[in-house]
């Protein structure tokens, strides 16, 4: 039950109607009170209007009976009016508050109080109203004998027929009122007409409140609900990474503006997806097929992420440390290239040695490189190691081979010179040419080969020497002085990267 609740309060169609629906029923039956307060008091004025007329009627009927002083025509007309069907009572007093004539037989005789409402109407100031208003004469208005009932006075007024061209009339001229015509009136009918009403506004406010509020309540879900349940599906379909087609609503206000701005937008996310998609299948393929070993390591020198060829070599797993599967280490290395990443923020270089799962040495050129969250904060280095394992072993071959003729070159009996192609000095000798010549090797480097020659004619020794000719006893001196004859072959060679003659 809960739950449900709060899926019907959750629902936009429910936001929006309960309000306006309490708006619109405090609006319709506000308007209700206030049409039934309003017609009410207009039938009610309208009564007091009427009763006002009947007794206006009823003085009309007596005027010329009280002319003639007819008290049998008097009593007669004042009891057939009372016989009215909402008529409770007509009274007829005198100034001193005497009922002289009455629609009951029980009333006549009777006297009135000054002190009572239907004398305050005229009394209730020092000096006595006479023409009091329509309001003001309405003394009474209270139930009796089970029904409400409307008392409402009229003055009687001294005309001039009563006072002129007549000697038998006692009043004076100076006498403005000559008495008070009481009328009790009964507003049953006119209080069932009013209830009535009252119903039938009801009805008709309720009648009212629900064709609105069904209305709204239709207009809500044809042009919200639905066009945004549609709007709902296609985010749907676009969030799952598919073209939705053609647009959900097609309308040219706001609702219709949302879907083709909803529409625009996930079109527009779907390409971008697809261009990051390949280009993250692109860098996958790059990772995972570059021809050496990369490994993502996180701040505490864990393994993140590697490639396949990482995979291929090391018998490791995500979580790892690196320097335990690189090197079977239980500490970081010293110094460490990921560790100075990790302080520097840049990219470092070294050269490390290692084994891999099967034993074997290897040897590689470790690149490392900074690696930050959106924020620009480094979480993480790329380590990148180049198996040069082959090279190492080709330059510890080159070595040993480089050691072999060095060996050869110096042991062997014959003097051997290195010569500068250009001014043929001794770039390198043998230990047999320090032994022939007699100067030590120091004093040979940079000695021209030429000085040796005991004959003057450089010229056709250094042309020989150029080109191959065999030299056949050619004499030269030692550095003690010494005569020897000596052959000499020559041939083109290279030194440290140098052409050279040997």
């Amino acid at each position: 039950m809960g739950k449900t609740l709060d899926s019907l309060r959750s629902r936009l169609l429910v936001k929006i109607v309960i309000p306006v629906a309490m708006v619109l029923f405090a609006c319709i039956f506000l308007w209700a009170d206030f049409y039934v307060g309003e017609q009410e008091r207009f039938a009610r004025t309208n009564l007091i209007i009427e009763v006002d007329r009947v007794g206006n009627t009823v003085q009309l009927g007596l005027n010329y009976a009280m002319l003639l002083n007819s008290r049998d025509d008097i009593k007669a007309i004042i009891r057939n009016y009372g016989r009215l069907n909402e008529i409770r009572a007509i009274r007829l007093l005198n100034k001193q508050g005497q009922v002289m004539f009455s629609s009951g037989d029980d009333e006549a005789g009777g006297t009135v109080d000054q002190a009572e409402p239907l004398c305050q109407v005229c009394h209730r100031l020092a000096k006595p109203s006479v023409k009091p208003n329509l309001t003001e004469r309405v003394y009474s208005d209270a139930q009796a004998g089970g029904e409400h009932v409307l008392r409402l006075v009229s003055p009687v007024f001294n005309e001039e027929s009563c006072h002129q061209n007549t000697d038998c009339h006692f009043h004076s001229a100076e006498e403005k009122v000559l008495g008070l015509l009481d009328i009790s009136f009964s507003l049953a009918d006119s209080e069932s007409l009013i209830a009535g009403f009252k119903k039938k506004s009801v009805y008709l406010a309720c009648i009212l409140f629900f064709t609105t509020f069904a209305t709204l309540c239709l207009l809500i879900y044809a042009l919200i609900k639905t066009p945004i349940n549609r709007i709902m599906e296609q985010a749907k379909i676009l969030s799952r990474g598919q073209r939705p087609g053609e647009q959900a609503v097609r309308t040219t206000d706001e609702i219709g503006q949302l879907s083709k701005a909803i529409n625009q937008m996930g079109t527009d996310l779907i390409v971008k997806n697809e261009q990051l998609g390949m280009q993250k299948n692109l860098y996958r393929d790059l990772f995972e097929g570059v021809p050496c070993l990369v490994t993502v390591q996180g701040r505490d020198y864990r393994l993140i992420r590697f490639n396949r060829a990482f995979a291929e070599r090391f018998a490791a797993k995500v979580g790892d440390h690196c320097y335990k599967a690189y090197k079977n280490r239980d500490k970081p290395c010293d110094p460490c290239p990921v560790a100075k990443t990790f302080e520097t923020g840049k990219s470092h270089t070294t050269e490390e040695t290692g084994r891999y799962k099967d034993g074997a040495a290897a040897h590689w050129i470790v690149t490392t490189a900074p690696i930050h969250d959106s924020k620009g904060k480094l979480v993480a280095a790329m380590e990148m190691c180049l198996d040069i394992t082959e090279r190492k072993d080709l330059e510890g071959e080159l070595k040993r081979s480089e050691r072999k003729y060095i060996d050869i070159f110096n042991n062997i009996p014959s003097a051997i010179f290195v010569l500068d192609p250009i001014d043929f000095a001794i770039l390198d000798c043998n230990l047999s040419a320090i032994h022939v010549y007699g100067y030590a090797k120091d004093e040979l480097m940079g000695k021209s080969f030429l000085e040796f020659f005991a004959e003057d004619n450089w010229d056709a020794f250094s042309q020989a020497i150029k080109t191959g000719a065999v030299i056949n006893q050619a004499k030269q001196v030692a550095r003690d002085g010494r005569e020897f004859f000596v052959s000499i072959n020559s041939s083109p060679s290279e030194f440290s990267g140098k052409a050279v003659f040997l």
